[in-house]
């Protein structure tokens, strides 16, 4: 329920609709899922993964740039999320919904590092194009 989807960011408490409502509002953005990602200096990170619209041509990062920027226009920085990821199709469950634990499982696994056994987070994760992204891996802070 709602109560479950509440992030807790930097000791904000975060609803993952209020988010959205304004992301969707960006003409580029067909539908999007807030999420909150284990992080250990903020508890949550709040994250962004964006199904662009059809006439989108290109996902690239000019596009992320946009939508970033549209968002830090409209929310308090505390409240934008610190990571975007653009999609063509969001991964979704058998009843249509977004699959949000397969986005945070992708989100954990893709900007973890291994360092000595230990998983650890990066100050700042890899770009993602210099490292051979598809489309749905587009996005940093």
């Amino acid at each position: 329920g709602r109560r479950q989807a509440m992030i807790k960011s930097a000791g904000e408490r975060i609803f993952p609709e209020e988010i959205e409502r304004v992301i969707a509002g960006h003409p580029a953005v067909a539908d999007v899922a807030v999420i909150g990602v284990p992080d250990a200096f903020y508890g949550q990170r709040v994250e962004a993964d964006i199904q662009v619209t059809g006439n989108q041509p290109m996902i690239d990062e000019a596009l992320q740039a946009d939508i970033r920027g549209y968002c830090l226009a409209r929310l308090p920085f505390a409240r934008a999320p610190k990571k975007f990821r653009l999609w063509r199709t969001l991964p979704r469950k058998a009843n249509g919904k977004i699959d949000r634990p397969a986005l945070i499982k992708l989100s954990i696994d893709s900007s973890a590092v291994t360092i000595g056994g230990e998983a650890r987070m990066p100050h700042r994760p890899p770009n993602p194009v210099e490292h051979g992204a598809t489309i749905g891996e587009l996005g940093n802070a």
